[in-house]
């Protein structure tokens, strides 16, 4: 059976490569283990409990975030003519945060040696939540090992009558070091060239060239990486941005690979445990505030019936 204690194993036959999936919590993948140099590595920091007594799914693994990515201010907005309050995602002080989706379970649809496909859909999996966004909507995820990559799919479409405004962001945690290694000789690419700026964690609309502290550009090492920003204007080749964590103390680099409708990299370091988090996000964050403020978001909306997709990508290799 693919469920142990509530989660699920999904391998490479060819490689080892592995993952692991609790769908009970966000269908949050918390461990992805590639083969380098023919050793298992863990890429994904979690709690060492977390596959047998969950936890926070905002601190572990790779949280998926949808209808929204981020905060929104006093956990109310306005859209389409009318008020709404969320009420019925996480709080986060008088804020709402990060969405329906990251702590309910999900319903798995199809399974495989390599493979695993869940589905969310507000009215089915939470009815609750429906009253709280301006549309009914739908997620569905598709996890594939393969090689030494964990290759995330998503579809996102609109079930019910009305159209769907959303904002989609995952918030992968990689571990640091990435083998055992020393921390001082892991750094951190990303390669985004502006920062917005934030009052207690949302976006004042002013916006401005990264700071030498927050510019990862060319890489920093992960001692004199302590950030919690909004980062924009991301480079890209060919349509594709790539993040990079490195561990030269054991040869080893991860690369984050994602489409440039990714507008926003989200960049968090944790006081606490040794990680760090490089969150792709489609849409600024607090993305109805900033529309009052005459600040385009970059938020998506779907017609009804209509469907968006994208990938993430996360590879391994020895350097």
């Amino acid at each position: 059976m693919p469920f142990g204690t509530s989660s699920i194993v999904i391998q490479d036959p060819e490689s080892g490569a592995s993952a692991q999936i609790k769908p009970d919590i966000g269908f949050n993948c918390f461990s992805f283990r590639p083969v380098i140099n023919g050793k298992a590595v863990e890429v994904i920091q979690a709690d060492s409990d977390f596959a047998d007594e969950g936890g926070s799914p905002t601190r572990n693994g790779i949280p998926l975030l949808f209808p929204f990515a981020g905060r929104i201010r006093n956990a109310r907005y306005r859209y389409g003519g009318k008020d709404h309050h969320v009420t019925t995602a996480r709080p986060n002080g008088d804020n709402a945060i990060h969405g329906f989706v990251l702590d309910r379970r999900w319903r798995v649809t199809d399974y495989g040696a390599n493979r695993v496909v869940g589905e969310f859909q507000g009215s089915i999996d939470a009815p609750e939540t429906i009253a709280d966004w301006p549309s009914d909507y739908r997620i569905r995820a598709t996890y594939t090992v393969t090689g030494a990559s964990f290759i995330s799919d998503f579809e996102i479409s609109t079930p019910g009558k009305s159209p769907l405004p959303f904002s989609f962001g995952t918030h992968p945690y990689f571990k640091i070091p990435l083998s055992g290694g020393d921390p001082a000789q892991c750094r951190a690419v990303v390669p985004a060239s502006e920062r917005w700026t934030l009052v207690d964690l949302l976006p004042t609309g002013e916006h401005h060239p990264v700071d030498p502290e927050v510019d990862l550009r060319a890489g920093k090492s992960f001692p004199e990486t302590t950030v919690d920003d909004v980062l924009s204007n991301l480079a890209s080749e060919n349509g594709i941005v790539t993040t990079i964590v490195e561990d030269a103390s054991t040869g080893v680099r991860v690369t984050q690979t994602f489409p440039d409708h990714f507008r926003y990299c989200i960049v968090y370091t944790p006081v606490e445990r040794n990680a760090i988090a490089i969150e792709p996000y489609t849409s600024l964050v607090d993305p109805f505030a900033m529309t009052d403020l005459g600040i385009d978001p970059e938020l998506i909306v779907l017609a009804p019936g209509e469907t968006w997709k994208t990938s993430i990508t996360i590879s391994a290799e020895g350097i």
